[in-house]
């Protein structure tokens, strides 16, 4: 019983330090989600419109290949510019 009152408090402590790290560094933290988001919206939007453009010649149809691209591509400008 005691090595369980023990481990609650311990967990409740390091939570507590935890909330207190992030809430003092919550403005840099936010900053810096955010411009990773933005980095992974461009990668991911750079890949698309690779994969749109044939790569090693793997996509036969050329319709579907620029409807899909084109409705992802829309996704992350849309998430990209929510964000």
């Amino acid at each position: 019983m005691h090595s369980i009152i023990c481990s609650l408090v311990f967990d409740l402590l390091i939570g507590v330090f935890v909330s207190y790290m992030i809430w003092n560094t919550k403005k840099f933290t936010v900053i810096k989600f955010m411009m990773d988001l933005t980095s992974l919206s461009d990668r991911l939007k750079f890949t698309v419109e690779w994969m749109m453009g044939f790569p090693y010649g793997f996509k036969p149809n050329k319709e579907l290949d620029n409807f899909l691209g084109g409705c992802m591509i829309s996704l992350l400008d849309g998430w990209k510019a929510g964000s």
